[in-house]
């Protein structure tokens, strides 16, 4: 009778275990699901949400003065993230061969601002840096994950929207829609 009951239990409590699973694979999926829906929503052609930046002088500038007279490339990163840095050379390289045809704005999520400012004079990287209420700018550019890279046009719409690392060549070829 023990063992009946044992086995009962057993069966109660996997079933039991099983249904809170897939309950929180379920829970899951429509987080991802409303996640994609959400970065899906920011997509070419859509105007740039406002925001404003700070430079590391400390003045504040608004996102859109950056594509009154060009088109503007954002690559939203911190320190902390292995493929923004690994990034960011190529990111450099492109404002270096580019910059008096798209203007560049390397936006740091950084906690620390100063962290993003030593590390660009420490590898003597020249694009303009920038940061911002990061609060704001995640929720504004749907910030999931970084880096992310945008084009914005002279218009202030959006032409290209990725999110993930590039590398020269294909940061190229992602610059090449604003051109």
């Amino acid at each position: 009778m023990m063992k009946k009951l044992m086995i009962v239990l057993c069966t109660i409590l996997i079933t039991a275990v099983s249904a809170g699973c897939n309950s929180d694979a379920n829970t899951a999926a429509d987080k991802g699901a409303e996640t994609q829906a959400a970065s899906a929503q920011l997509t070419a052609g859509m105007m740039a949400p406002a925001i404003d930046l700070t430079d590391t002088e400390g003045k504040t500038i608004s996102l859109a003065s950056l594509y009154q007279d060009k088109p503007v490339y954002v690559n939203f990163w911190a320190t902390w993230c292995p493929p923004c840095v690994k990034e960011m050379p190529a990111v450099n390289a492109m404002h270096d061969k580019y910059g008096d045809k798209i203007n560049f704005a390397a936006v740091s999520v950084d906690e620390q601002f100063a962290d993003a400012k030593t590390f660009m004079t420490d590898r003597q990287l020249s694009v303009p840096l920038y940061t911002g209420d990061l609060q704001q700018l995640f929720q504004a550019y749907q910030i999931n994950g970084i880096p992310v890279s945008l084009l914005i046009d002279k218009g202030g719409k959006i032409i290209f929207y990725q999110v993930g690392m590039m590398n020269e060549q294909q940061l190229e070829a992602f610059l090449q829609k604003a051109l």
